[in-house]
């Protein structure tokens, strides 16, 4: 079904390459290749795609090593809650183990390509100068530019399988965190005594937690030589007092980013954000204090529900990124598709218009180069502890 799917899409590139800009005049039976007007938002796309899944990357396994140390909900009044609990960390471990590799793979096989594309591309360019005279000069370049067309396709047919997992993916994620909240909703309901309280503390924590994750995105989407450094598991422990005698005690797990001295003499905005996450988590305790003041229960079951949510809007995000590639990908197939088409014709081919279409499409394998590189260096320098 999918590789039906996938072989349909591909098709569709084909066909939507013919109303590409090609202009082949019949008087002089020569080709003229315009420049792509769909390639350069391509290129923007993909590089604010690939950024931002190399800082969803670390913060997913961040948030999900949290959420597979959380210790077991023991809720008596919610029925099948600890199962919920479970199943939820079944789909954290299949996102850390599964999913990351999955990405991990495709940015090998775009970095790959970037690679092959620069090492043909000043023979292409030499070959293209003679191809009009030299019958086995375009022969040539139509060879080795169609083994790179069909490198390009089959990347693709690969990122929309990826696509497809991921979606389903992130679907079930979704699925049983919403079914875990309202698991919690419910539970809250028999805390009527607290006058709204504690539904209004759960509320301020949940908006404090978005807040924080979206600081340490900012803060993973810097300069990655900014950022040689990890993120940390950090604990912090509330007692909770009876009769003035320590009660019993909550644990509060939060992530801390500590980055190498260098990065932060070097960009201000690395300080910033990490004084910005630090304020915010202070608060954050503070709330929890205050909710475990009126129900330790209700707080246990608070920090585990926000820390899955804090986990699903990442990966929301990541697929999203991810399916921002996707496309951009399909129009640098697109325009791969119309150069080699423009080329199987009895033609001549306007060698300086095709000499400016490879630089066009050199200029988006650089980016890919340089972008698959950042993502690489931003799941291999921030170590996760």
């Amino acid at each position: 079904m999918k590789k039906a799917l996938v072989a349909g899409l591909l098709v569709t590139a084909v066909s939507t390459s013919c109303f590409s800009p090609v202009n082949t005049f019949a008087e002089s039976n020569t080709t003229y290749l315009q420049p792509s007007s769909i390639l350069g938002p391509a290129m923007d796309r993909l590089s604010n795609s690939i950024t931002n899944l190399g800082s969803q990357t670390p913060l997913i396994q961040g948030y999900g090593l949290i959420i597979l140390q959380q210790p077991d909900l023991d809720v008596s009044t919610i029925y099948g809650i600890t199962t919920d609990q479970g199943t939820v960390r079944n789909h954290v471990r299949d996102c850390l183990d599964v999913n990351n590799h999955k990405l991990s793979v495709v940015n090998q096989e775009i970095q790959s390509f970037g690679i092959r594309f620069t090492n043909y591309y000043n023979k292409l360019v030499e070959l293209s100068g003679k191809m009009n005279e030299d019958s086995e000069a375009r022969a040539l370049f139509v060879r080795i530019f169609n083994l790179l067309q069909g490198d390009v396709q089959k990347i693709q047919y690969n990122m929309k399988i990826t696509s497809e997992d991921l979606n389903d993916s992130k679907n079930e994620l979704v699925e049983d965190s919403n079914k875990f909240s309202s698991k919690v909703s419910k539970a809250f309901e028999s805390y009527k005594g607290s006058d709204g309280d504690i539904e209004k503390l759960r509320t301020e924590m949940g908006q404090l937690n978005a807040g924080i994750q979206e600081d340490f995105e900012k803060l993973l989407a810097l300069p990655k030589e900014n950022l040689d450094g990890s993120l940390n598991i950090t604990k912090s422990v509330i007692n909770i007092l009876k009769d003035g005698v320590k009660d019993k005690t909550v644990d509060v797990s939060n992530l801390e980013a500590v980055y190498n001295q260098y990065g932060q003499l070097t960009n201000d905005k690395v300080t910033e954000l990490n004084k910005a996450i630090a304020q915010k988590q202070q608060k954050l305790i503070q709330l929890v204090q205050n909710l475990s003041n009126i129900e330790v229960q209700a707080t246990q079951m608070t920090l585990i529900e926000q820390q899955l949510n804090n986990f699903t809007r990442t990966v929301k995000k990541q697929t999203q990124s991810f399916d921002n590639l996707v496309s951009s990908w399909d129009t640098f197939n697109i325009i791969m598709i119309e150069t080699g088409t423009s080329l199987n014709t009895d033609a001549k081919i306007d060698s300086n218009s095709l000499q400016a279409r490879l630089k066009e499409l050199k200029q988006f394998t650089d980016e890919l180069k340089k972008q698959t590189t950042e993502y690489q260096e931003s799941v291999t320098k921030i170590k996760v502890t």
